[in-house]
């Protein structure tokens, strides 16, 4: 399913500087000119600031999710915006928008199903009491069925010297992760290559067809 929606062209939080800047200017007589706010030495109106946060949001816009009737209402704001300031419009057919083509899915919430088979024994989760799973960008409806690998945290850092896939053979598989990071890693470092688009991206250089994430005690307490 596609959307198509206009977005402001120069974005919302530029809008949001430059309104809420304002100038003044000496003529040779004198007089001071404020008429044009790009003009002269510009000064943060922090009432303008608020005024624009608290419109934009407000529970009016409900959330300005793309494509929906806030996100529409938000976006001629700021386009109204950009015209008071006297910015060129670099849009399409002349205006401030910008025409893009998103793609949108859903997850059918009765369709989800997981098995575990272990030797002789076939256990069946129930969604979303058991496990959780989401929705998919590229494919209308996908079914994998694989031996599964269990790799730690799931991280690799050649810096670090951290390899979770070493010594095993993941191509074909679903490998099984937990929650966390390794305790040698910086705190920003870390929170990147432990990130889940990370992991994501380690197994699938290895030749995983899937990844689990399995809760531990501790990060159910943390997100239950």
């Amino acid at each position: 399913m596609t959307r198509r929606l206009h977005i402001a062209a120069l974005g919302m939080m530029g809008a949001l500087f430059l309104t809420a800047c304002q100038s003044t200017q000496t003529d040779s007589n004198g007089d001071t000119n404020a008429n044009n706010p790009l003009s002269g030495q510009a000064l943060v109106n922090t009432n303008q600031i608020k005024a624009h946060l608290g419109y934009l949001a407000s529970d009016a816009l409900e959330g300005r999710l793309p494509g929906s009737t806030g996100h529409e209402a938000a976006s001629a704001y700021i386009a109204a915006e950009f015209a008071k300031y006297g910015l060129k419009p670099a849009g399409d057919n002349g205006t401030y928008m910008q025409r893009i083509t998103f793609r949108n899915a859903s997850l059918v919430q009765e369709s989800p199903t997981m098995s575990i088979y272990y030797g002789d024994t076939n256990i069946e989760l129930q969604y979303p009491k058991d496990f959780l799973t989401g929705k998919s960008m590229l494919e209308t409806k996908s079914d994998v069925t694989a031996d599964m690998v269990f790799v730690g945290y799931g991280v690799v850092s050649e810096e670090y010297g951290i390899d979770d896939y070493a010594g095993l053979d993941v191509e074909g598989k679903i490998v099984v992760s937990v929650p966390g990071r390794h305790t040698t890693l910086p705190n920003e470092e870390g929170a990147h290559i432990s990130s889940g688009a990370e992991r994501q991206r380690y197994a699938v250089e290895r030749g995983a067809v899937g990844m689990i994430t399995a809760q531990t005690p501790k990060s159910e307490e943390n997100r239950p």
